[in-house]
């Protein structure tokens, strides 16, 4: 599966909003499988079957990739712009306007900040 988030707003005059996940099991002859409604999505990043999706103005949202057709929301984090995120082994690295944050997601339906470093653009 690839995952690909779509944005609205942008240089590429993009009309949507969205997390789509196609099969890429025929390289050739790839197809979409489902969408999924964001408001203002930026980077993802995936763990096992965790799925982590900046949402920009929305905050962070965590999702369970079990079943890549049927997502299911298990964490909604707010308060701060996130842009990209990196997972690795249960600690997540997430670039927002505020800075460089660190989560712990040893449990994705709750999510702990270990610590922010602030930055300034």
């Amino acid at each position: 599966y690839a995952y690909i988030t779509l944005r609205a707003g942008g240089r590429c005059a993009g009309t949507k909003n969205e997390l789509d996940v196609v099969n890429v099991s025929v390289i050739s002859n790839p197809w979409l499988i489902k969408s999924y409604n964001l408001v203002n999505p930026y980077g993802l990043g995936k763990d096992g079957n965790t799925m982590f999706v900046c949402d920009g103005t929305d905050g962070l949202k965590v999702y369970d990739a079990t079943q890549p057709d049927n997502m299911l929301q298990i964490g909604h984090y707010t308060g701060f712009e996130a842009y990209d995120v990196i997972p690795d082994g249960g600690v997540l690295l997430l670039s927002g306007k505020n800075g460089i944050y660190q989560f712990d997601y040893s449990d994705p339906k709750n999510l702990s900040q270990l610590s922010l470093i602030p930055v300034t653009i």
